[in-house]
């Protein structure tokens, strides 16, 4: 029986961020607190935290039943200067797809989580060697970023800036990451995580070269403080079929509680 062809293993680690809109809170708060500045009392700095504590902030496999949570190795690690976009305000999205923290931040700390999943065996494998491949593959893996930076204004601004790309890419635009190219030929605006101070979610249909559909990839991040954290996340067999996947928002959810 002929066999799919999978993407490289180049290109896949590129499209996964190392195998690889809107906006959370109410406009009610800011008016609650504008009411009355003179008389509020004034809020405390949040802490910019450093690669050590980010590090130990992280998630790790302790914290998430059914994901095998790892290190990125220096050679899987996907940096800013290997992701380049053909449009410059689809930049935000390129990054976050490829798990790369936007801006500058002082201190980032990444983990790959990936889904456990058993593969048929015995007569099912033998039957239908293709429906075992598929199987194997249909495992979600995502890159767990988390990114300090100098003070709330500058996390607000990292965040804000994928919400905006959001609606200026919706149509689609072509990207680079690890040198294998990517055409992203629609982005849409997912519902936000309700944690952090502020969160924004997109999903990305990637078209791979020889594969008949496109394929989703998932991004959410939520701002705690002066941290932002970036969840982008893949699933190979999606990718490869052309069907969707359900993101892993439990990872948001326990990544979230780390922070506190």
């Amino acid at each position: 029986m002929p066999r799919r062809p999978l993407p490289a293993t180049a290109t896949f680690a590129a499209l996964a961020a190392v195998l690889l809109t809107a906006c959370g809170g109410t406009d009610s708060a800011s008016d609650a607190s504008s009411s009355d500045d003179s008389k509020a009392p004034a809020a405390a700095t949040a802490k910019s935290l450093s690669a050590t504590e980010l590090d130990a902030k992280v998630l790790a496999s302790a914290d998430v039943k059914g994901f095998l949570v790892s290190e990125v190795t220096k050679e899987e690690k996907v940096t800013a200067d290997k992701v380049t976009s053909e449009r410059a305000d689809c930049e935000p999205l390129s990054f976050a797809l490829s798990g790369v923290a936007l801006d500058d931040p002082s201190a980032t700390a990444q983990r790959r989580a990936t889904g456990k999943k058993t593969a048929p065996s015995g007569d099912a494998a033998k039957d239908d060697v293709d429906a075992a491949v598929d199987a194997a593959f249909d495992t979600t893996t995502s890159v767990v970023t988390l990114a300090s930076y100098a003070d709330e204004a500058a996390a607000k601004k990292a965040l804000a800036s994928i919400g905006t790309s959001v609606t200026a890419c919706a149509a689609g635009y072509t990207y680079s990451a690890m040198g294998a190219e990517q055409k992203i030929t629609k982005v849409t605006a997912d519902a936000a995580p309700k944690t952090g101070d502020d969160a924004v979610a997109f999903t990305a249909a990637v078209r791979q070269e020889g594969m008949p559909k496109s394929g989703p990839m998932k991004v959410a991040a939520f701002r705690t403080g002066t941290t932002v954290t970036y969840v982008s996340s893949v699933n190979p067999a999606s990718l490869l079929k052309g069907g969707d996947f359900d993101f892993p928002t439990v990872l948001v959810e326990t990544q979230a509680r780390k922070l506190g």
